[in-house]
């Protein structure tokens, strides 16, 4: 026997029950069809975190609208002809976590498709969405006001569900008594049960973190939870000071000794921590290698003597089992101040966190606390990113070519591309300031290509003036993500029609240190296929003799600042032991920012095999290369 039930047809035996087979089946489906969407969110999102807040809204509002798509196109058969329909749960989640714009989008594809199937539940079916993703607009917009109590946050979702499963009844008022009962008998059941559950789950999913039920040792808080507790905090009316504090390269240790040793290692920090607290202060592990401190100190100086007191016992070396060695951390943080609790908590997460960036700029094992000027800087940075997405576009992107010549011929060995951004209106804004930008917003990877492109470009317009020389282009960790990496250069120096022994990418430590494990397979087919590799900025970072080890390199470009301190006896013998332990590893040594003849005789003297800086030529566009080369066609000493 079969029974049609509105718009779908399901098997049904004798007895009334629905096949066990349909039931089982289309519960996984729809189950497998969920698992998959949230792993697609948790996926997407780290990546338009830093995105506009417009664009994000939208992004939510198409995703929730795939994921109703779907439950309309495979809905879960319980029992009996029960239908589970998670699209109006996904309409309202997309409201409440999107807002307006979002759920206006879900809405919109939902119920295009519900009214294209029909069946006399398609009115009310519509009706459900639409004042659910109102419902979940409205809370989402009552959620961004000021003085939300945290503790509604618990309550809220079961809340939202409840009142969208009286909304849904009452749609059902327009239909016949015999239409509105078989309605009821299919959305009661769904309504109680899976709302309150699917708002609390994506609620969560939006979470920074998640917080593991467990309470294991080494297991980050969830942001909401920890913002929750300086609420509370807050509200008792005594000033703090909240601290976040970051590893600096710990990533690097991980790398080098397995996870299994790192999560020792973070547990041997949180005692420390916790051991070094004053009486009423509190830490957690909100991300990875990242700690939250609240101390119970009002005064900006006590705080800052606090923190150095306790740098000393965190930098001190660490022992750890069962292995027993012997590691060095060091930490970047960040300090910010209640001010007698005039200051939102939200917004004193938001100094704190750009007080840690501005930590993390001034070197390793920086403490800097929040300033005014903190925030101008940001604003700045903002307005930088929205002008850099279309700066390619405009064509407000050149670049400078430095030249690279042998200290032993003097002969010009090849050219390093650089990437320079001329604003109409901000004017030449400089590469430490905008490279970082594109690199959290991922639009290196098409400046990138682009680069790659007009580099390999330029070269083969001059390799004829110059047919020994090489063009060395940066690379970012960003672009060997993609499997396709090495496709991608090699059909551009194939399109470009550069011999690939004329390309060389150069790849720093900083770089290397977020993919080591994807970059050595690339970087060795790169090599195989002919394409140089040039490990920059050597002797700065953390590891430089393990990529050596595990990378195909050619050569290793000493960072600028051993080559600037040239000249107290001291440095003199680092930098000439850097130059001999490179040399003994058979490959070309490059020195960056030569300036002086005196550091120039250094070089020649400690074997270096080619330089580059201000001193044999200063960066310079297309247009001045064909005369330079001219110029420096027999030896650098005629420039």
């Amino acid at each position: 026997m079969i029974m049609t039930h509105n718009w779908n047809v399901y098997g049904k035996k004798e007895d009334g029950t629905m096949f066990g087979s349909e039931i089982v089946f289309s519960l996984l489906q729809t189950i497998i069809n969920m698992i998959v969407f949230i792993l697609i969110c948790n996926r997407i999102y780290p990546f338009i975190i830093h995105w506009s807040s417009y664009r994000r809204k939208v992004i939510i509002g198409f995703l929730f609208g795939i994921a109703s798509l779907i439950s309309l196109k495979f809905p879960i058969v319980a029992q009996k002809g029960i239908l589970v329909n998670l699209n109006d749960v996904l309409a309202g989640m997309s409201g409440f976590l999107g807002g307006p714009i979002a759920g206006a989008i879900t809405f919109t594809m939902a119920a295009s498709y519900r009214a294209m199937l029909g069946g006399i539940g398609a009115v009310a079916g519509i009706g459900v969405m639409l004042v659910a993703a109102f419902i979940g607009a409205l809370l989402h917009l009552y959620m961004r006001g000021k003085g939300f109590p945290s503790m509604r946050r618990l309550w809220m979702p079961v809340m939202f569900g409840v009142i969208i499963a009286i909304d849904s009844f009452a749609w059902t008022l327009l239909f016949p008594v015999r239409v509105r009962l078989e309605l009821l008998h299919d959305y009661a059941i769904p309504f109680f049960t899976l709302y309150p559950l699917s708002a609390v789950v994506f609620y969560y999913l939006m979470a920074e973190e998640w917080y593991s039920l467990l309470h294991k040792r080494n297991t980050s808080l969830s942001f909401q939870t920890v913002q929750a507790r300086l609420e509370r905090q807050a509200a008792k009316g005594r000033p703090f000071s909240l601290v976040v504090m970051n590893i600096d390269q710990f990533k690097a240790v991980n790398e080098m000794y397995g996870f299994s040793f790192g999560d020792e290692l973070l547990e041997e920090v949180r005692k420390r921590l916790n051991a070094l607290l004053p009486e009423q202060g509190w830490s957690a592990r909100i991300n990875g290698d990242e700690y939250l401190l609240s101390l119970p100190i009002a005064d900006r100086k006590d705080a800052l003597q606090w923190l150095e007191n306790a740098k000393k016992e965190l930098t001190s070396p660490y022992t750890v089992k069962p292995d027993g060695k012997l590691v060095h951390l060091s930490f970047s943080t960040g300090l910010a101040l209640s001010e007698n609790n005039e200051i939102p908590v939200e917004e004193l997460l938001r100094q704190a966190d750009m007080a840690l960036k501005d930590a993390k700029t001034r070197g390793l094992n920086m403490i800097s606390p929040y300033e005014q000027r903190m925030t101008e800087r940001l604003k700045q940075r903002t307005l930088l990113e929205e002008e850099l997405r279309f700066a390619l576009e405009r064509k407000q992107l050149s670049l400078h070519f430095q030249p690279q010549f042998e200290l032993k011929s003097g002969k010009l060995k090849g050219f390093e591309a650089l990437l320079r951004w001329h604003h109409p209106e901000l004017g030449a804004v400089s590469p430490d300031e905008f490279i970082p930008i594109a690199e959290e917003t991922g639009l290196i990877v098409p400046i990138g290509q682009w680069v790659l492109r007009s580099a390999c470009e330029t070269m083969q317009r001059i390799l004829p003036l110059c047919p020994s020389s090489t063009i060395g282009v940066n690379i970012s960790a960003l672009q060997l993500i993609p499997e396709q990496f090495p496709d991608m250069v090699l059909e551009t120096a194939m399109l470009t029609g550069l011999p690939l022994d004329r390309l060389e990418l150069e790849l720093t430590e900083s770089e290397l240190m977020t993919s080591l494990d994807s970059a050595q397979e690339q970087l060795t087919r790169l090599s195989e296929a002919g394409v140089r590799l040039a490990l920059d900025d050597f002797g700065v970072g953390y590891s430089s003799l393990n990529y050596l080890r595990k990378l195909p390199f050619h050569r290793v470009k000493i960072d600028r600042s051993f080559i600037q301190d040239i000249g107290t006896s001291k440095d003199d013998e680092l930098a000439e032991a850097i130059i001999r332990l490179v040399r003994q590893l058979h490959l070309d040594v490059v020195a960056e920012g030569l300036e002086s003849y005196d550091q120039l005789m250094r070089l020649q003297e400690w074997g270096c095999d080619i330089a580059q800086g201000y001193l044999l030529g200063r960066p310079m566009p297309e247009s001045e290369l064909h005369a330079f080369i001219a110029r420096n066609t027999t030896s650098f000493s005629e420039a």
